[in-house]
């Protein structure tokens, strides 16, 4: 079985451990780095090409908003689900505008956001497929 692999962006070190552990336990995804800044995440992405990218919102150096908008650009098909404490709607927006395929606020189940990484994951190889088929 194929696994999604994700990319763990906060700068917050205990969300990033607590994050990568959970997440790993699941069959169908793994964790395949982490960073801790805007700018790390966006050189890691080129080097490592992640299919999910698990970016909070705010974050030092460059903002998850930002770096989205970039790796985004750069990278159309690495999508990217934002993680932030903040539910404002100004946060949203500016994340989806910037090209985040979800955005999940922190106090949310475990389960709610492996639901995200895999609806978010289907869509890009849907996506994907379709693409290569010319449909």
């Amino acid at each position: 079985m194929q696994k999604i692999r994700v990319l763990v962006a906060d700068d917050n070190e205990a969300v990033r451990e607590n994050l990568s552990r959970l997440l790993d336990l699941e069959d169908d995804i793994q964790v395949i780095d982490i960073a801790v800044d805007g700018i790390e995440v966006c050189k890691k992405v080129n080097e490592i090409r992640p299919d999910i990218i698990l970016m909070d919102v705010v974050m030092p150096k460059m903002d998850g908003i930002e770096a989205t908008r970039r790796i985004r650009k750069d990278n159309p098909s690495t999508r990217v689900i934002m993680l932030s404490v903040y539910d404002r709607q100004k946060y949203v927006k500016s994340s989806m505008e910037a090209g985040a395929s979800a955005y999940v606020v922190k106090g949310s189940s475990f389960d709610e956001l492996v639901d995200a990484i895999r609806r978010t994951y289907k869509e890009q190889q849907s996506k994907i497929r379709a693409t290569s088929t010319g449909e």
